[in-house]
C-alpha cells in the first residue's frame, strides 16, 4: 500500500526521486524544430490602385510524427461504391434530426443506402462493431 505523497521510483534500486524516462528515450532521437515565415510585398501603381502579395507558411523538420492519424481515411467500400464520408453524414442528419429521440435504436431503415457501408464494414472487422450494438444483426 502506498503512502501520500507517492514519490516515483528511480528504476533499477527503486530509490526515490527520478522518474526513470531514460529508460525508454531514444538516443538518436533529434530534436524537431520549424520555422515561421511570412513575406509579403506591396506596390503603389499610381491612380489611386495598389497591388499587395504575401504568403505565410511553416516548414516543420524531424517531426515525432509524420502524419494526423486523427483524420479518417475515406474508405471505399467495394461492394456499394459508398464512402466514409457519405455514410457518416447520413448518420450525422439522424443525429440532429429533432423528431429522433435521444437513445432510440438506429435501424438500417433510417440510416437508409449507407446502412450495407456500415454492414460491410462491421462484417470485415475482427469483433465487428456489431457488438457495440450499432446495427442490429440479421
Amino acid at each position: 500500500m502506498g503512502t501520500f505523497p507517492q514519490t516515483f521510483p528511480s528504476g533499477l534500486d527503486g530509490a526515490t526521486g527520478s522518474y526513470a524516462v531514460y529508460f525508454g528515450m531514444d538516443n538518436k532521437l533529434k530534436t524537431p524544430y520549424s520555422y515561421a515565415v511570412d513575406f509579403s510585398i506591396g506596390r503603389e501603381l499610381g491612380h489611386s490602385f495598389a497591388l499587395q502579395v504575401a504568403y505565410v507558411g511553416r516548414f516543420s523538420h524531424r517531426l515525432l510524427s509524420q502524419e494526423d492519424v486523427a483524420s479518417p481515411l475515406d474508405l471505399v467500400d467495394p461492394h456499394t461504391k459508398i464512402d466514409y464520408f457519405t455514410a457518416v453524414q447520413a448518420l450525422a442528419k439522424l443525429y440532429r434530426n429533432p423528431q429522433i429521440p435521444y437513445g432510440s435504436p438506429v435501424t438500417p431503415q433510417m440510416v437508409g443506402p449507407t446502412a450495407q457501408y456500415w454492414t460491410d464494414y462491421a462484417s470485415s472487422q475482427p469483433g465487428g462493431i456489431r457488438r457495440s450494438g450499432f446495427l442490429p444483426d440479421s
